[in-house]
């Protein structure tokens, strides 16, 4: 049997993370409710990897590119097709280390429910692609009460890279 998903290894809040940048964008499913994104639905995890994609170029983080951008297209899927509401996909550079949050929000009050899909099954494997890819990642309530924040985090462990102030911007 399989070990069971860390649903949360660390306490973090995507809605007050120490943060140099952010970058967001926010939206709402417009078609029914369905394990297939269709329609205008569809676009917007092809946006989420465009804004990951060229936030982690600007600040210099380009080794984390790939991991980031899936990451982040699987919590946008994930919450257009079990969430509901307003959805917010936040991106943010942490201030000393280097790091990136990817977080999802959106307004239902159901908890993630982390699935062990049969070897057949086309689907349901999000998260576990996120355990797999990501530094750490969780679920956080919204602060408003309404929904939830489902976050990852992600460190380029580059000791080559100057954290000092001055080059707080990403600069190497």
């Amino acid at each position: 049997m399989p070990a069971p998903l860390r649903t949360q290894l660390a306490c973090w809040d995507p809605e007050s993370a120490e943060r140099v940048y952010s970058r967001e964008l926010w939206f709402q499913r417009t078609t029914p409710r369905a394990d297939v994104l269709a329609g205008p639905d569809a676009q917007w995890p092809q946006r989420c990897r465009a804004l990951a994609a060229q936030s982690l170029l600007a600040w210099r983080l380009e080794t984390l590119a790939d991991d980031v951008v899936l990451a982040g297209a699987e919590l946008v899927t994930n919450a257009l097709c079990h969430g509901a509401g307003k959805i917010t996909f936040r991106l943010a550079r942490t201030r000393t280390d280097r790091g990136v949050l990817v977080a999802v929000a959106d307004q239902s009050p159901a908890p993630v429910r982390p699935r062990r899909p049969e070897p057949g099954e086309l689907s349901g494997r999000g998260l576990q692609l996120i355990e797999a890819l990501a530094h750490r990642w969780g679920v956080a309530p919204r602060r408003d009460g309404v929904g939830k924040w489902v976050w990852c985090y992600f460190q380029d462990l580059d000791p080559t890279w100057d954290v000092s102030p001055q080059h707080a911007g990403g600069a190497r």
